[in-house]
Order: structure tokens, then sequence, then C-alpha cells
């Protein structure tokens, strides 16, 4: 049992802090698209360091979102029902398994913009 504004400084420990996500995405979708136009121009040796801290990144960063909004939500209805709020993120197998999803997913959207990419230039 945690008070509201210990349960918050909670959120924010146990999610890190993560970036808006009107900033969070865009930043994420430019590095994409830096990463490819660089594969593309330069060569995929340029662009390989970019594409890794996507892939791992992207991933934990939606993770953090996830952890955050699942607290916050149950914050919510702690206070709606007039208890204390209680809920700890602690299965930490449910979230490598969405880290683990959210990577094979973006490898999949990198290699999806990378084949469109390669079909618009060529």
């Amino acid at each position: 049992m945690y008070e509201p504004t210990q349960y918050e400084r909670l959120i924010e420990k146990t999610s890190r802090g993560p970036l808006p996500p009107k900033v969070g995405h865009p930043l994420f979708a430019a590095l994409l698209a830096i990463a490819l136009l660089a594969k593309s121009v330069l060569g995929a040796e340029y662009a390989g360091l970019a594409l890794l801290l996507l892939l791992f990144l992207y991933p934990y960063y939606l993770v953090q979102l996830l952890m955050r909004a699942r607290m916050q939500k149950h914050l919510a209805f702690a206070q709606k029902v007039g208890v204390w709020p209680s809920y700890v993120p602690s299965n930490m197998r449910s979230w490598a398994a969405v880290y683990i999803g959210g990577f094979f997913a973006t490898g999949v959207v990198v290699l999806g913009a990378d084949k469109l990419l390669v079909a618009w230039v060529a």
C-alpha cells in the first residue's frame, strides 16, 4: 500500500521517466529514417550502429511507456475507489516478453522500410 504521492514517485522510478510519446516516437522515427538513408547513400557499415540502437532502445522505450501507463491506470482506479494503490509491475517474464516482441516487431518494420526504400530508389 502506497500513498498516492509516494506511488507517483514509484511510477517515475519504475518506468525510469521515459520521454513523452510526442517526442519519443518522432525521435525514433527520425533515427530510422536517418539510418535507412545512410544505408542507401553511404553503405550498410555506416548505418549499422544507428539500426542497432533503434532495435534495442525502441522496444525498451515502449516497455517503459507501457509500465508507466499501467501504473497510472492503477493509480486512477485506486483513487476512484478510495484505496491506496498497491500494484508494482514485478513479473519480469511478462515485461521481457513484451520487450522481445517489440524487438522483433521493430526488426520487421526496419526490414520492411528498407525493402520499400530500396524498391523506391531503384
